[in-house]
């Protein structure tokens, strides 16, 4: 659902302490959700979840939603994830540029190619 709502590709961990006491009966829970967010440094942040209904993250204080945001949970990038754009002659010269793919989610792995100038050809 989380997934769902944030449109972006997520992984989720969970963490269950197995052992029951008097306010959580079933024990306590740890969700993380990695979400991948290519424009966050480093390891990216990672927050409490808050929803519409659990502001603090959790609902029963038995169990917490957290979202970590970082480019490690994205895919490598390949070359299939950039295009080729050709802009038009400017003063005899064609530029070549490469953009992202718009529905792009990627990190790493390989570099988008720098922009290219060539002499326009007349056919």
């Amino acid at each position: 659902a989380l997934a769902a709502k944030l449109g972006h590709p997520l992984i989720s961990l969970f963490f269950h302490s197995g052992k029951g006491e008097s306010r959580c009966v079933n024990g306590r829970m740890a969700i993380i959700n990695l979400l991948c967010d290519p424009s966050q440094e480093d390891h990216g942040e990672l927050r409490l979840a808050a929803s519409d209904e659990c502001m603090e993250g959790t609902c029963d204080g038995c169990t917490y939603s957290f979202v970590w945001r970082t480019p490690k949970a994205c895919k490598l990038c390949t070359a299939d994830d950039y295009t080729e754009q050709f802009l038009k002659c400017t003063n005899k010269s064609k530029t070549t540029q490469y953009i992202w793919k718009p529905e792009t989610r990627c990190a790493g792995g390989v570099v988008k190619p720098e922009n290219k100038i060539e002499p326009c050809s007349i056919t």
